[in-house]
């Protein structure tokens, strides 16, 4: 009588229950995917929209500071986005990193111009955090002055063991990599600056609102700099 049954239901089509629940695994997978997708694009948006917004105020900064009082060529501000790529890997030369209290300290004195400067300075100022957020500062500037917008893209970096100076080496290539338009290597050098401090776990995000913080109190061109 079982077998019965059991031909009526493959004839009428009906999937047996070892069917249904590869059916049903297949749906939750599915539904998994779309999740992590629709994650993704949500990060990508989020991303984007916090870097457009640097850049409009890295541009109105480095204006009042005159460092646009001149007109300079890409490949000045380039050099100078390597620059502090290279001061960055000295300060992790030296295991010059930010203090761990660095954040909430500068945040407490945020309010208060004159001990927020000073708070910054003897915790975050020339650590590699720092150098990093000023990397993607002089990116978001040069991005401005040219009218263009950031626009996510993948990260290009290679193996996460690589030293300092292997991934210093590997940003500075692509940034003087004359096949691609200045605008692509900017938002690649973005790209791989975030992708490297989130397998760092270093809050980046937080580093660059805090420069940003900072740069307004310094002196016009940062007491008579040249460039």
């Amino acid at each position: 009588m079982q077998e019965v049954n059991f031909k009526k239901e493959r004839q009428s089509g009906e999937s047996s229950p070892y069917q249904k629940l590869k059916k049903m695994k297949n749906i939750s997978s599915k539904q998994d995917r779309l999740k992590e997708s629709a994650d993704k694009v949500s990060e990508n948006s989020l991303v984007t929209m916090t870097v457009n917004k640097w850049i409009n105020q890295a541009v109105k900064t480095a204006r009042e500071k005159g460092w646009h009082d001149e007109p300079h060529s890409d490949k000045h501000f380039i050099a100078l986005i390597i620059s502090e790529l290279s001061e960055a890997m000295q300060a992790d030369r030296s295991n010059r990193y930010a203090l761990p209290f660095a954040e909430s300290f500068v945040r407490q004195n945020i309010e208060l111009e004159c001990n927020f400067k000073k708070a910054f300075e003897l915790t975050v100022k020339d650590s590699v955090e720092d150098e990093l957020a000023d990397t993607i500062i002089r990116c978001c500037d040069l991005l401005g002055l040219k009218g263009e917008w950031y626009v996510r893209g993948k990260c290009t970096l290679g193996n996460t063991n690589e030293s300092f100076p292997e991934v210093f080496y590997h940003l500075a290539e692509e940034l003087t990599d004359n096949y691609c338009s200045v605008k692509e290597r900017i938002c690649r050098t973005i790209d791989n600056v975030l992708a490297y401090c989130k397998m760092k776990d270093i809050d980046i995000n937080k580093y660059v609102e805090l420069k940003m913080s900072f740069n307004p109190t310094r002196p016009y061109r940062h007491g008579g700099k040249k460039y």
